[in-house]
């Protein structure tokens, strides 16, 4: 019948187009099939190490890779007093921690520090040499000291006689993120987050922005 004849038909056709697909699948790349771009029957092969003496002799030529000089965090030399909490890794030296006094991780603390009784210092904050904080302050996340104002149109490099000192009272709040200049910031004093102290603060009460102004 006609019905048997396309039948028989359409099986020949499939047979035909699967033999051609399956020789396609099975020639070399070089020998692109007849569907691939043009740009691509022609790309250069890939570059191999192995087979590339230039890439061999650029690499032979590349300086050598020097060992950097290794320092290893850690508490050094530091005074404690009763009931002192220290979360590491930390960085502490040559500093003087009073009694129940609480470090966060992350946090250096520099020698000469002094940091009075139950006082919180939270995850990394920086404080630098020339720094003594009161008693029942309290140092938020990320707040920086600063002793080098830069008096000289940049960094002292190494100069300290261009170094000055920050003074903190009892019962001061630093905000997350605030940066300390050389300043004294008496006693019962709030600065916001993100504040930057310049100048001395000698009133009790709330001090926020940059420079940081009373509130």
């Amino acid at each position: 019948s006609i019905a048997d004849v396309d039948s028989f038909r359409l099986k020949v056709a499939l047979h035909y187009i699967l033999a051609i697909i399956e020789s396609t699948r099975n020639q070399r790349h070089e020998e692109a099939p007849f569907y691939l771009h043009p740009a691509c029957r022609h790309a250069p092969p890939r570059e191999e190490v192995g087979e590339n003496p230039s890439l061999q002799e650029r690499r032979a030529r590349a300086p050598a890779m020097g060992e950097p000089r290794r320092l290893q965090s850690g508490i050094v030399d530091v005074e404690f007093g009763d009931d002192v909490t220290v979360v590491e890794p930390v960085n502490l030296y040559g500093c003087t921690l009073g009694d129940g006094v609480f470090v966060g991780p992350f946090v250096e603390i520099q020698k000469g520090v002094c940091i009075g009784a139950r006082t919180r210092v939270q995850s990394h904050a920086f404080i630098c040499e020339l720094v003594s904080i009161g008693e029942d302050c309290f140092i938020s996340h990320g707040a920086k000291f600063i002793n080098d104002p830069f008096s000289i149109g940049g960094p002292a490099r190494g100069d300290k006689t261009q170094w000055k000192e920050t003074v903190v009272g009892d019962r001061v709040s630093i905000g997350t993120n605030a940066t300390i200049m050389p300043v004294s910031i008496c006693d019962d004093v709030v600065i916001g987050a993100g504040a930057v102290v310049t100048k001395d603060i000698t009133d009790p009460g709330t001090y926020a922005g940059n420079p940081a102004l009373r509130l």
